[in-house]
């Protein structure tokens, strides 16, 4: 995630929508540098952005009470504001920045057709998991409890900015525009390469039932963005 107390903006880092790679574009263009893919958390004196890569850890208490006092943030958010994670979604970010800041704030997030999130996460989630243990995708679909953590994106925003994964730059290129910001030279691929080569299209994947079960759980999701299989 990036908050940015000037501007204002929060960028909410969705699952499996190409987020880590924007995020580390939006950085690069808010505090200047390269995209960088690992990274510590990021603390300046108008934002912060958390840290991304392998082993990604916690705020400590002084990096929390750094953000605290340069946000200008209620003494009692402290402790919300240290188990603020780089997936946070906004029922962990409006506790600790507040309802105010969340209102008034530019929010951005990415967005991709769910029937291909899920099988990227699936291939994502088993990546080192032996085949032989793998469940099939369609066993492993009926479990996919992700459509709740996109429920906030479907609701009325005037305020909310949508990245597509499938028109990323374009997108990307626009918002930095409005922002008056300028664009580092490209943006970053991070995390690729991990969905197998004979899986090119991800309705390949899918049965009627599971189909049909994405269909229901995504309905909302679906409409807002016009997204089909």
């Amino acid at each position: 995630m990036i908050v940015h107390y000037d501007i204002p903006l929060i960028f909410v880092k969705s699952f499996k929508t190409a987020s880590t790679s924007t995020e580390a574009y939006l950085e690069a263009a808010l505090w200047g540098g390269a995209p960088i893919h690992e990274r510590d958390w990021h603390i300046e004196e108008n934002g912060f952005c958390s840290a991304r890569g392998a082993g990604t850890h916690s705020l400590t208490r002084s990096q929390a009470l750094s953000i605290l006092v340069r946000g200008k943030f209620p003494a009692t958010s402290i402790s919300r504001i240290r188990h603020l994670r780089h997936h946070s979604m906004p029922d962990e970010i409006i506790p600790a920045l507040g309802q105010k800041f969340w209102n008034r704030s530019q929010k951005i997030v990415n967005v991709r057709n769910p029937f291909d999130i899920a099988v990227s996460f699936y291939f994502f989630q088993f990546r080192d998991t032996p085949r032989a243990e793998v469940p099939s995708f369609d066993d492993w679909v009926f479990t996919f409890g992700f459509a709740p953590t996109l429920r906030w994106i479907t609701e009325p925003d005037d305020r909310l900015n949508i990245i597509r994964y499938e028109s990323l730059e374009a997108d990307l290129t626009k918002l930095l525009k409005s922002l008056d910001l300028r664009p580092p030279a490209s943006v970053p691929t991070f995390k690729t390469g991990i969905r197998p080569n004979d899986v090119p299209d991800y309705r390949s994947m899918y049965t009627k039932e599971s189909r049909a079960f994405m269909e229901e759980c995504f309905k909302d999701y679906l409409d807002r963005f016009e997204y089909e299989f």
